[in-house]
């Protein structure tokens, strides 16, 4: 049969078969009917039906050719209802039959008995209109994408058995009008979004045999009521939600019919009723612990191909194809793996733990996906023996049971979630949905710290997706392959132990410095202490007194800055004194000191940059800073500058000895940059960092601007000229004289450390090469 687009419209789909169970009875069925139903399967496009028998009777079978038996499509009628000559549509079963769409209200005007929308796409909320089928009995909506809250008016079904709603997006709270539904005997809730509590009303549903609460947003604790439900047979309550508070065990001692009890992942707390631990029929399945009695070496890798053979590819993926159960544990070389849980749907007594792929597989490393590991509830790998440390930890996934055609088969939703070292890493974690298609690998990649040799990896279902598309107990994770790889950055045990132990000595050392530093320090104190030293000032007069007016005969020694002499105070004290030379120039303070220093003792930070200025102007010209002209002032190099900067003619400040090899523009930036440290405002002086990028070519030297209240006379000029000119032709012999010892009688001549020159000037390369 062939169907155009608007086939995806569930309402016009079910009319079509609703009409067509009247048209075909020539006999039982209006005209007008026959009519309307001929012009709905032409608009979706319907040619294969027959509309010469009636599809109410044994002859006309309604089930759709080549959908395969799990599919139905199937219209069930009562023709015997008394006063009443017409057949009536009482059950609609279109089980897995891909259909998108919605509900159609029309269908609350009906008198149906069952409907079945399992499995197919269909979306929107349950129509209000739904309660007006007085004669409903069962509806079951699993495995859609129904949406919204439920309508409180579903708790006016009056007839209502069995109510599945499982693996849906149904969202709010349970409607209260829901306590009404006394005549309920199956409940299935699993899988949707509600919010809220685990209501109270649940006492009143006396009838039930079957309730079903995994998964499902709702919160505990469970409600003490739970125990006047005595014909329950299956009770399944897990996963509560997070913020539900820890409560005791719920009480079940009266539920004598239970078969299948289900209560994992809720916060209870207390100790298991004993009722639980009689052998009788139990399956008992839980957690298994895999650790490792001794490890002879350690690992820094490892790789799992999860339920298949050895394979090598960026590692030796180690076999993994035991089979296993539902309460599994097994360890061989150095990773261990449990199993826990069974699968409660299936039909059957076996279920493999292990998936063959029936998709086609679309990635290069198709071998590593061929097989997976399911479980229904938890399983969980260990990493035995490993070397401690941090580990790069894949995680490879690709959904090898769902297809991608456009069947039922393709409407499967795997959800769970996954724990690294007991800490929850994926939440909710859709294999399909991250890698963008089933047959797709997708490879999640964590960090992990391994620091008892042990790395845990669980995989754990809480509830969520379909547990029965496209067959029963297709459920819960499912894991391709385990990759475990040491990060190059961690440092080996040997390693640490290194740092460790040297550390220790590190410790060990200083206090042990500390302890002689401090031994000395306080031996030196003591010996200080009985001293019983006497600080004080001393006049000229009292040293005069104790050297004997500075007596040849005290003069002890003689240094770069004058002799020592020994002298005795007048309580006997022994004392040493220096007597300084006047061509010392030790604590030389004069033409280097900013002015707004000398002249009212106040030190900024631009202080250093004047001295700086004076200095770099000593070096451009080679000369001393301050000249002392006997009986006369004194002549100052800055003087000099800033007139020769208002005659326009600066190089005659640079030192001539240097003859004509230079550059010219750095010379000009060096006294530029030397006039602006040296200017007489502090705040007009430039930092030392502008300096240094001046002087270094990273900022222009801004133009200084003179003060001509600054500057000196010609005539001081024409002195400092003729006084140079002097020094210069008397050069050599000022150099021998200096050379010889100095005279205390001596004439004060200049401030610098040479009557000549600053520094000696040479030109030839051998200078350079000898002093170096």
């Amino acid at each position: 049969m062939e169907m155009n687009a608007s086939s995806q419209f569930l309402f016009l789909s079910l009319f079509a078969i609703w009409f067509t169970s009247l048209a075909f009875g020539a006999n039982t069925t209006q005209p007008d009917e026959v009519e309307a139903m001929k012009d709905i399967a032409k608009t979706l496009g319907v040619k294969d039906w027959e509309w010469n028998t009636d599809p109410c009777s044994r002859e006309q079978n309604l089930v759709m050719p080549d959908l395969g038996a799990a599919v139905a499509n199937n219209v069930t009628c009562n023709c015997s209802i008394p006063g009443d000559n017409f057949c009536h549509v009482v059950i609609i079963d279109l089980t897995r039959n891909f259909l998108n769409g919605t509900i159609p209200r029309e269908w609350g005007s009906s008198n149906l008995r069952s409907i079945s929308l399992y499995g197919n796409r269909l979306t929107g909320p349950i129509p209000a209109e739904i309660a007006n089928i007085t004669t409903l009995e069962s509806l079951v909506l699993e495995y859609n994408q129904f949406s919204q809250k439920l309508p409180p008016q579903l708790g006016n079904l009056p007839h209502i058995q069995r109510l599945h709603l499982t693996s849906n997006f149904f969202t709010g709270e349970l409607p209260e009008t829901l306590a009404k539904l006394t005549t309920l005997t199956e409940l299935r809730l699993g899988g949707n979004q509600f919010s809220g509590k685990i209501p109270d009303f649940i006492q009143n549903w006396k009838s039930l045999e079957i309730l079903s609460i995994q998964g499902c947003g709702l919160s505990g604790p469970i409600p003490s009521g739970i125990s006047h439900l005595h014909d329950l047979q299956d009770l399944r309550i897990s996963d509560l939600n997070e913020s539900s508070p820890q409560s005791p065990f719920p009480p079940l001692d009266n539920l004598t019919n239970l078969k299948t009890l289900y209560l994992t992942g809720n916060l209870f707390t207390g100790s298991v009723p004993k009722w639980i631990e009689q052998p009788k029929t139990n399956r008992h399945s839980g957690p298994m612990i895999c650790q490792p009695t001794s490890c002879p070496r350690t690992f820094s890798s490892l790789y799992i191909n999860c339920g298949g053979r050895e394979i090598t590819r960026d590692g030796t993926y180690v076999d993994d194809s035991e089979p296993g159960g539902a309460a599994t544990s097994k360890q061989q070389n150095n990773y261990a793996f449990s199993n826990t849980g069974h699968f409660l749907d299936n039909s059957t007594s076996q279920y493999s733990y292990i998936q063959k792929n029936i998709t086609r597989l679309d990635m290069p490393d198709f071998e590593l996906y061929q097989t997976a590991r399911v479980s229904p509830i938890s399983m969980t790998y260990y990493g035995l023996c490993l070397e401690n440390g941090h580990y790069t930890v894949k995680l490879h996934f690709a959904e090898i049971i769902f297809t991608d055609d456009n069947t039922y088969s393709s409407l499967g939703r795997r959800i769970f979630d996954v724990y690294i070292q007991r800490e929850r890493v994926l939440k909710e974690f859709n294999i399909v949905d991250d890698a963008g298609g089933v047959g797709k690998e997708i490879v999640r990649e964590f960090d992990a710290r391994v620091s008892n040799h042990t790395l845990e990896i669980r995989f754990y279902w809480a509830g969520k997706g379909t547990t029965a598309i496209p067959y029963k107990s297709v459920y819960g994770p499912l894991i391709s392959a385990v990759s475990i790889t040491k990060d190059s950055s961690s440092m080996s045990i040997g390693v640490v132990v290194g740092i460790v132990v040297a550390a220790i000595f590190l410790v060990v050392l200083i206090v042990l410095l500390w302890r002689v530093y401090t031994r000395k320090r306080n031996s030196l104190a003591k010996e200080l202490k009985d001293l019983n030293l006497q600080t004080g000032l001393f006049t000229l007069r009292h040293i005069k007194v104790a050297t004997n007016n500075f007596d040849i005969s005290n003069k002890i020694g003689e240094g770069g800055f004058g002799p020592v002499f020994k002298g005795t105070l007048s309580d006997g004290t022994l004392i040493a004194v220096k007597q300084l030379s006047s061509r010392s120039k030790q604590g030389n303070r004069d033409g280097y000191m900013a002015p707004e220093y000398a002249m009212h003792g106040y030190l900024t930070d631009k202080a250093d940059v004047y001295s700086f200025g004076i200095v770099a102007l000593e070096i451009v010209s080679g000369k001393s800073n301050t000249i002392h002209r006997s009986k006369e002032e004194a002549l100052y190099i800055l003087d000099w500058a800033r007139l020769l900067k208002e005659k326009g003619n600066l190089m005659e400040l640079v030192d001539g000895r240097l003859g004509s090899n230079i550059n010219e523009k750095e010379v000009m930036v060096m006294i530029k940059v030397a006039l602006l440290c040296t200017n007489v405002t502090s705040n007009l002086r430039p930092t030392m960092s502008s300096v240094l990028s001046m002087l270094e070519g990273r900022r222009v030297v801004p133009e200084v601007v003179s003060d001509p209240t600054e500057a000196m006379d010609e005539m001081k000029l024409e002195a400092m000229r003729q006084y140079y000119y002097q020094v210069e032709e008397n050069r050599i012999s000022e150099t021998q004289k200096q050379s010889q010892s100095l005279s205390l009688d001596g004439p004060w001549t200049t401030s610098s450390s040479s009557a000549v020159d600053l520094y000696p000037v040479q030109v030839d390369s051998s200078y350079w090469e000898k002093r170096n």
